[in-house]
């Protein structure tokens, strides 16, 4: 009984509990931004227990930040404001004065010769004295460890002569590169908190970033950085020496020459350097992006030794236990949590000190040999930041809270939130992310969907609180969304290799592994499919850029301060080397690689409403990438918005209000498109719910777009599709025009996509032309038992698409009892939204037809029957009205299909241009008849027809009919009669030369045609009545022979912009005969093959291209079939499958005569044959 009795009160308390927090308010938008962040925890050096603790507070009446700084003593729990003024820069603390610089209104902006002063409270009599110290900003300042003396670095001033000078010599002019000026060390005696001397110490070519000062006084240590500002040059960022022993001027001594930027330095007891290098080059070798790790120098010798290298994660802080007599306590990161480790020594083992959930912030220690307290700053996801001290750090848990700056955050309801784990499919990567759920919404399910990007990329999202205008997604969350912040390829955290998997893919790769996480959401039914947003900010917003050009998946984007492109920003950025590390080189040396990732080359496939944040005055992503984006979406007519923020740079730290404007703006965005879904958006036979159109009546309005002939044609179709549902032609579901007071309708466009909104229920409801699934009706394969009948191979799936295969329950659709339907005109082919062309369903029953696009299925027919309740009772529907010939066009077969810059070029007929992309297409009829040829593409078109074959070096041969634009809006159409038992060849092409794009054909004839795609690697195509001239070419059998070797010598380019290192061979080869020959390579390595007509430029490799293969000779090895021409230079790229691959090769090419070849010298640029080929270089004897 006393168990049980206990049980009840547990159970009771748990519940009493667990109304606390359901009656506690959420947080209000006005209460997220009054959150205080603790800007640094400085503490006493006498060994006293005070701390100097300084929080950034927003000032909404003058739209300022205020940086107070207030003395805590631990002794009493008091609390003293020593000022509302402090600045950035971190206060030194000697004795019982305080150094520090304050934050100047006053000051105007570009105004110079405005005195600067060090600040000095004392603590004894509570005064701040303002010390002067010349007329330029301070950089960095630092106590004397064992005098009364500061040291301070600022710019070099000029001298009153030289400025006078220079103003007569250039007035305003600039001189870009020579306005820079290095920095001087200088050093102030104090006496009675006055300054009694400034000696300058010594002028250094680079601004300083950071110093040190020994123990003993004898020697300080400063870091530095490019004058600049800029991250031009890797080498102005080392640490050097000055003996302060010796009289000024000092001389420096360089300590480090590496590729490093190294931060947080720190003296340890036994004279070594600490320092971290965060994501910012090597200590040891080339410059390499890693995680964060921390380092000790011995001056002495230059030595330099890792820190807690067998720690996988980012090392984000450290501090010095008793100088380092008891090792090193690290601030890691390990996925999404931020924990404390200790290290005794150099060689031992890293231990994780047991502490609480989430992250652990500005540690620092206090003074003493025997000291091991610290403080430190704490927050998890519901738990908000506040200082914390402990005793010993070996017992975190019992840590007391000193602060109390965010109670207000403890007394509402918060998003909790959760890590959540998913694999990219594409490499097996496992991906981590957070989830944050609206309050009292913890782990439901069909939830809106917000996915928030963190910037970086070398950053993390992890278990914290910090409310502001950057980590927005708590405010979001309150607002119904659950945000999702994945930690992508390149994030923090998860390893060095998970780290730089972003470089070379800069937005791609990341890009899959976010989109992977949004199927695992909604395969694991959290999310809705149909709500779906996404955002970011810098980086965040670079990657949000790139995902809208890949899907239409997301009704609304944000993107904050990012860019659409890397060529300007490399140019514009004050970090343009880490850029050219991510790409692998500058933009002339890998321009294909910086094109290739850009979101501005893609933004034709972009539908998403954007909102666009700008900090005016940008330097770290340019303002102006942000217009770019703009004018793209407005150029589309895609919704968009762009709100620019005044005298901000990126980090928006000058006035409160425009952060708070940014997240005002965003979710006001959201709200306004957030549940609105883009077509095609998962809406493809099973009935929704609630969706079918009243009285089964259909109005429909054409696009002004769609000429006379395509109406009727459309008309037609629908009135055939009215005759088929009917019973005994008993009017059931029927099209009318569109009325001026139909509030549902459906708009018909001239559209490439298949899509529709699904049912009456959206207004209008725009379909594209050619695909009537308007019905009310999903796919069939989203059916909820779908898996009984099919399996679907989302690896084979294009990203774009994969929510096209959402599977939906019984609440949502229902299958009005009926069978799965193989049949269904309804029903996915069995490649459909392939990427690699390898199937996406594959049928559970065997000799199955998926994917049929002639006629609605017996089932289908049913279906909208029982939907409609159709009856053979009613109004007899009249004759037909089209003025279409019904016994001619009553059958329409349509192909999808695009010019890309790997399809084949050819001079077309009539043109000029080797450039024009073309695909071909073998067309067979059953019947004889007339068939009409027309084309609908947003590009403009030409078509031609052949019979029995097509060549591409001879377009006349063979050729029946040609057209341009009779089908309007530069389309082609022709008509013409077609014979059973005879082969057509259908050339689809462009009428400009270099332009891709998507299309589609339409022909309309008395029955369905045959129509596939060519897609061999040979250009001249032929009946299966006629003779396949490339069949012959192996009873040719003149051999000729080269080898060759593929090794780290040679140029490398990016193979079809598949990212990696790809060493190729470029070959000249003529024939002396024009000819069928068959060119077959050899290797121990995994080959591909590519050859072209005339020349060849590795950044625009579909140029002059005219077949590839990779695998045709089996082991790994191309072959490829082609008919050569006597009077054409062909050149063969050789190269491998795989990525920085070396190795020998033969080439072997059969055919009626000896071929000659040539060792072409490669060039970044464009290969051309050489003027006299010589026979000797490469060839052999076969």
């Amino acid at each position: 009984m006393i168990v049980k009795h206990l049980s009840l009160i547990v159970l009771l308390f748990i519940s009493l509990n667990k109304l606390d927090v359901l009656s506690l308010p959420t947080v209000t938008f006005d209460e997220f931004f009054n959150y205080t962040t603790f800007s640094s925890i400085t503490v006493s050096p006498n060994n006293d227990q005070s701390i100097l603790i300084q929080t950034t507070h927003h000032v909404w009446e003058e739209n300022i930040n205020e940086e107070h700084l207030y003395l805590f003593k631990l002794q009493d729990n008091s609390k003293t404001l020593i000022t509302k003024q402090a600045s950035s820069f971190q206060p030194q603390w000697k004795d019982n004065l305080i150094a520090l610089i304050l934050a100047d209104s006053s000051a105007k902006p570009n105004q110079t010769n405005q005195s600067q002063y060090i600040h000095l409270y004392s603590l004894r009599t509570n005064e701040m004295i303002p010390i002067s110290i010349g007329t330029e900003h301070v950089h960095t300042f630092i106590w004397s460890t064992t005098s009364m003396s500061l040291y301070f670095a600022t710019r070099t001033p000029q001298s009153t002569d030289a400025r006078s000078a220079h103003e007569n010599e250039w007035k305003d002019v600039i001189d870009y590169r020579e306005q820079y000026r290095g920095d001087t060390i200088y050093r102030a005696d104090i006496e009675n908190m006055t300054i009694v001397k400034i000696e300058p110490l010594v002028n250094i070519s680079y601004s300083v970033h950071e110093m040190i000062c020994s123990s003993d006084g004898r020697q300080l240590i400063y870091s530095t950085e490019p004058a600049s500002s800029q991250m031009e040059n890797i080498v102005d960022n080392e640490l050097y020496s000055l003996d302060l022993t010796k009289p000024s001027p000092l001389i420096p001594v360089r300590l480090t020459n590496n590729t490093a930027v190294e931060k947080n330095l720190k003296w340890s007891a036994n004279g070594s350097i600490f320092f971290t290098v965060m994501s910012e080059g090597s200590v040891d070798g080339e410059y390499e992006e890693m995680q964060g790790r921390l380092y000790s120098l011995n001056p002495n010798n230059g030595r330099i030794q890792h820190w807690a290298s067998q720690f996988t994660g980012e090392i984000t802080n450290y501090v010095l236990l008793q100088g380092d007599r008891q090792g090193v306590a690290i601030l890691g990161q390990l996925g999404t949590e931020v924990q404390v480790y200790h290290q005794q020594s150099i060689d031992a083992v890293i231990n994780k000190l047991m502490g609480w959930n989430g992250t652990y912030e500005k540690m620092v220690t206090f003074p003493g040999d025997n000291s091991s307290a610290i403080a430190f700053i704490h927050s998890s996801f519901e738990k908000p930041q506040e200082v914390y001290f402990v005793d010993r750090i070996d017992q975190l848990n019992a840590a007391r809270q000193i602060t109390n700056e965010n109670q207000l955050f403890t007394e509402r309801n918060l998003p909790k939130g959760k890590p959540y784990r998913w694999t990219n499919k594409d490499d097996g990567t496992e991906i981590e992310g957070i989830l944050l759920y609206p309050p009292d919404k913890f782990e439901q399910k069909n939830l809106p969907l917000y996915v928030l990007i963190h910037g970086g990329p070398h950053g993390a999202d992890v278990n914290t609180f910090q409310p502001d205008w950057y980590s927005c997604g708590p405010m979001i969350a309150t607002e119904g969304w659950l945000v999702f912040e994945p930690n992508y390829r390149g994030s923090t955290g998860y390893g060095d290799e998970f780290l730089q998997g972003v470089r070379f893919q800069i937005v791609s790769r990341p890009a899959r592994d976010i989109l992977f996480g949004v199927d695992a959401l909604i395969h694991d039914g959290i999310v809705d499919p149909k709500r779906l947003t996404i955002g970011g900010y810098s980086y965040g917003a670079y990657l949000t850029n790139w995902i809208i050009t890949q899907t239409t998946r997301f009704n609304a984007a944000l993107s904050g301060a990012g860019a659409p492109e890397h060529v300007a920003d490399w140019g514009l950025t004050d970090i343009p080397y880490t850029s050219v590390y991510m790409f692998g080189g500058y933009p002339w040396q890998v321009p294909h690689l910086y094109q290739a990732e850009a979101a501005i080359f893609r933004m034709d496939k972009v539908r998403t409403p954007t909102l666009i944040i700008v900090p005016a005055n940008d330097i770290r992503v340019a303002a102006s990438e942000n217009y770019i984006l703009e004018r793209a979406l407005h150029s589309r007519n895609v919704p968009s918005k762009m709100i620019i923020l005044p005298g901000e740079s990126h980090l928006i730290p000058n006035n409160p209000w425009h952060g708070k404007i940014k997240v005002r703006e965003e979710i006001k965005w959201l709200q306004k498109y957030g549940d609105t879904c883009i077509p095609p958006c998962s809406e493809r036979g099973v009935a929704r719910r609630g969706a079918a159109w009243t009285n089964g009546v259909v109005p429909y309005e054409f696009d002004s777009d769609i000429i006379p002939w395509l109406q009727e044609l459309v008309i037609s179709v629908m009135q055939k599709m009215e005759r088929l549902i009917a019973i005994e032609n008993v009017a059931c579901v029927q099209f009318r025009p569109k009325l001026p007071n139909d509030q549902y309708y459906i708009q018909i466009v001239q559209g490439l996509d298949c899509f529709s909104y699904v049912g009456q229920g959206h207004s209008p409801h725009v379909v594209s032309l050619f695909y009537p699934d308007y019905f009310s009706f999903y796919h069939e394969q989203s059916r909820p038992d779908r898996d009984n009948y099919i399996r679907v191979l989302y690896e084979n799936i294009a990203f774009a698409n994969r929510h096209n295969f959402d599977k939906y329950n019984d609440t949502f659709v229902d299958t009005l009892n009926t069978s799965y339907d193989y049949s269904s005109i309804m029903h996915y082919e069995r490649d459909a939204f392939s990427w690699n062309r390898l199937p996406t369903i594959e049928p559970l029953q065997a000799n199955v037809t998926i994917g049929q696009r002639d006629i609605m299925s017996s089932t289908d027919i049913r279906e909208v029957r029982l939907l409609y309740n159709c009856s053979a009772i009613g109004v007899i529907l009249p004759e037909i009205t089209t003025t279409t010939p019904q016994n001619q066009y009553s059958v329409n077969t349509t192909v999808l299909s695009a010019w890309t810059t790997n399809s084949r070029k050819y001079i077309r007929h009539s043109a000029s241009t080797t450039h024009t992309y073309y695909e071909a297409y073998r067309v067979t009829v059953p019947i004889n008849g007339s068939y009409i040829f027309t084309s609908s593409s947003k590009v403009d078109t030409y078509g031609y027809l052949y019979s029995d074959s097509f060549s591409p070096v001879d377009t006349r041969q063979n050729l029946i009919t040609e057209d341009d634009d009779n089908g309007g809006n530069s389309q082609f159409r022709f008509e013409t009669t077609l014979e059973p038992n005879r082969t057509y060849i259908l050339v689809a092409t462009t009428y400009r030369e270099n332009t891709t794009g998507e299309y589609r054909l339409i022909i309309s004839g008395l029955a369905s045609v045959n129509i596939t795609l060519v897609d061999d690697a040979s250009t001249t195509l032929v009946s299966s009545a006629t003779t396949n001239e490339y069949a012959t070419a192996s009873s040719k059998n003149v051999l000729s022979c080269y080898d060759g070797e593929l090794t780290t010598d040679l140029v490398i380019y990016n193979r079809e912009n598949i990212f990696g290192i790809y060493y190729y061979n470029a070959i000249q080869i003529n024939v002396p005969m024009s000819d069928n020959y068959v060119l077959i390579s050899s290797s121990v390595v995994d080959t591909y093959g590519y050859l072209y007509m005339n020349s060849f430029t590795p950044h625009n490799m579909s140029s002059n291209l005219l077949a590839k293969d990779d695998n045709n000779a089996g082991n790994k090895q191309f072959s490829i079939s082609y008919k050569l021409y006597s009077s054409i230079t062909y050149i063969l790229i050789t190269t491998t499958y795989n990525s920085n691959v070396t190795g020998n090769f033969r080439i072997e090419v059969r055919g009626p005569a000896e071929v000659t070849f040539s060792a072409l010298k490669q060039s970044s640029s464009t290969t051309r044959p050489t003027s006299s080929p010589s026979t000797s270089r490469g060839e052999s004897s076969c």
